[in-house]
């Protein structure tokens, strides 16, 4: 069936031209949106956690055979220029249990930046005394594509507390399939977070079949029928 199809847009370029224009059309579709959620109970895989208990106070750079975290300045996104007084950090008390209790990661006025070694499902952190309308949680995708985003202010998944009390919730994302590379946590003006319960599904690596990005395979379909259009007519020419 396909190989008729291919003979047929060859032949007819006005058939070739409405194949061409389907495809372009369809490049327009959204894909189905990840499902945000708030509170630890959102996930519908097994998971692991980084709650930051294993590692140094002190550690700026956190790595696991999984993850690296890092914070960044706010529009100035080099790791290595990270302040020194972004690290590991010992709360002494439970705030939250299961979302901000014990060791945490950051609490100053940066960007917070999670790298996965592969492709994860589902994705969710605690996210410690978001004041302001304006902080995003935001999901790519291996090429650096924006996936999902939660906004403060805007979504009812992305919590927030009063100023000056002491507040923190839990916000993720759960896709319909594993296509998530990194999560950027980036901060509203005049907000101080911190980060802690890091919680993923599985690390499964990259397929071949994601090397070339949709709609990359079909606009590659669509440049050869266009090639042997050519060709053909050369020939009766």
């Amino acid at each position: 069936m396909m190989i008729d199809a291919l003979r047929i847009s060859i032949a007819s370029p006005k058939i070739l031209g409405l194949f061409a224009a389907f495809l372009i059309a369809g490049f327009g579709v959204a894909s189905a949106k990840a499902i945000p959620f708030s509170g630890t109970g959102g996930f519908t895989q097994a998971t692991t956690v980084i709650d930051f208990e294993n590692f140094a106070i002190g550690t700026q750079s956190v790595a696991t055979a999984d993850a690296t975290i890092h914070a960044e300045f706010q529009g100035f996104p080099y790791p290595e220029f990270t302040p020194s007084d972004v690290h590991v950090r010992s709360q002494g008390f439970a705030q939250h249990t299961g979302i901000f209790e014990g060791q945490f990661y950051g609490f100053n006025a940066v960007d917070y930046v999670i790298e996965f070694n592969g492709l994860v499902q589902e994705f969710g952190v605690g996210i410690f005394d978001p004041n302001f309308a304006g902080n995003v949680l935001i999901a790519y995708d291996v090429f650096g594509n924006e996936l999902e985003r939660v906004t403060s202010g805007e979504d009812a998944e992305f919590q927030t507390g009063q100023i000056g009390g002491s507040f923190s919730t839990f916000v993720g994302f759960t896709r319909g399939f594993a296509d998530i590379k990194s999560i950027r946590l980036l901060r509203a003006e005049g907000d101080v977070l911190g980060i802690d319960t890091v919680t993923f599904s599985a690390v499964t690596p990259a397929t071949v079949g994601d090397d070339i990005p949709e709609p990359g395979t079909s606009v590659i379909f669509l440049g050869s029928l266009l090639g042997l259009s050519l060709i053909r007519r050369r020939l009766r020419a």
